[in-house]
């Protein structure tokens, strides 16, 4: 009885009629695009925003570079504009520092700030909004 035995190895034929024919126009592509970590800051703002209880309607987020840190890595800002002044965006505006640490805890999970950092929002109203505001 034989346990071990050798057997060649098999070279598979190779002909040119059986390999596909490279097309150098031909290109591949993965249907992922590249998006820049502004538009992914952006995405993960919103998405807080809207958990609030805020329209898209009523503010606008863009976020934008402002800096490098010392460690060389891009330090991101998100850039809040009210468009209209609804009770939901001025509970947001009363309980920024609550919004803003759960912003920032939902971009540790989604790895952003391996890449870069988080410089904080800023909120912007135009001058034609300051006669919505309510007087209390």
């Amino acid at each position: 009885m034989k346990l071990l035995s050798r057997r060649e190895r098999q070279t598979p034929d190779i002909r040119s009629d059986s390999l596909p024919a490279l097309d150098p126009r031909a290109d591949v592509e993965s249907e992922f695009l590249p998006c820049p970590l502004s538009d992914e800051y952006a995405l993960t703002i919103h998405a807080c925003l809207t958990q609030q209880g805020v329209e898209h309607d009523e503010l606008r987020v863009s976020v934008r570079t402002v800096g490098a840190s010392p460690s060389g890595m891009d330090v991101y800002a998100g850039f809040i504009k009210v468009l209209r002044w609804t009770p939901p965006v001025r509970a947001l505006v009363v309980q920024m520092p609550w919004v803003e640490r759960r912003i920032e805890r939902r971009l540790r999970q989604t790895g952003l700030l391996q890449y870069s950092h988080f410089g904080g929002l800023w909120f912007r109203s135009p001058h034609l909004l300051a006669g919505e505001l309510p007087r209390n």
